[in-house]
């Protein structure tokens, strides 16, 4: 995958997709993928909670979770408020900070528990000595790789594309790292193995998403 090293690879690491909907688990060992499993559990969880405890439309918590949300909550965060859009009279209303980090961090560890879980039940938890690579949108709430740590007591970080330039606003961030490992799995081929090389490049092309993706996978192509 391009997100991982070739040494956590080695030594034993869990890929974590946190996604919307589902939460995707891939153990490798010794350079290849020794246990994979998939989770009913995600993003929309979290967003969904802010909804229902807050009361507010569904795109307001989530646009609530991704601009101020925190898997953790502190005594910082007791004066702080953020204004929102809500039902009824009021077409907004002030919220604490700190209660919304609260209802985030409960269901992230959660989550997280799952994952222990789902890992320890397969006999990894104890062999992934470079823990946990979280990658896919969710992955990206502020503070989560240090609730990993702080939780379930292993190393944790997020897994961002590596050794690509240009469009790295685009594709640079957690959440594109599996989509752009499949991309780059597919074109180079299952039995061709992935050697070190120059950073793959991209340009960005005019008009049009398709005409951006077709670049991005010429841009991936072998030569």
């Amino acid at each position: 995958m391009s997100t991982l090293t070739e040494q956590e690879r080695l030594q034993g690491v869990a890929l974590v997709d946190i996604g919307g909907s589902t939460t995707s688990i891939a153990v490798y060992q010794e350079g290849t993928v020794a246990h994979t499993g998939c989770l009913q559990m995600a993003g929309q969880q979290l967003t969904q909670d802010l909804a229902q405890m807050l009361r507010c439309p569904w795109e307001s918590a989530e646009a609530l979770k991704c601009e101020h949300g925190r898997a953790y909550a502190d005594d910082a965060l007791n004066s702080e408020t953020v204004e929102i859009e809500a039902f009824g009279t009021q077409a907004r209303k002030s919220v604490s900070l700190r209660n919304v980090c609260e209802i985030l961090q409960a269901r992230a560890e959660e989550i997280l528990e799952a994952i222990e879980i789902e890992i320890k039940r397969a006999g990894y938890l104890d062999t992934i000595a470079a823990g946990l690579v979280l990658t896919g949108g969710t992955s990206q709430l502020k503070g989560l790789p240090e609730v990993v740590e702080a939780r379930l007591g292993i190393p944790a970080r997020l897994g961002e594309p590596r050794g690509y330039s240009g469009l790295s606003d685009i594709i640079g961030s957690p959440a594109y790292a599996t989509p752009i490992g499949l991309v780059e799995y597919a074109l180079r081929g299952q039995d061709r193995p992935v050697t070190a090389g120059p950073s793959i490049h991209f340009e960005m092309p005019a008009g049009g998403l398709w005409k951006r993706l077709a670049s991005i996978g010429r841009a991936l192509m072998p030569e």
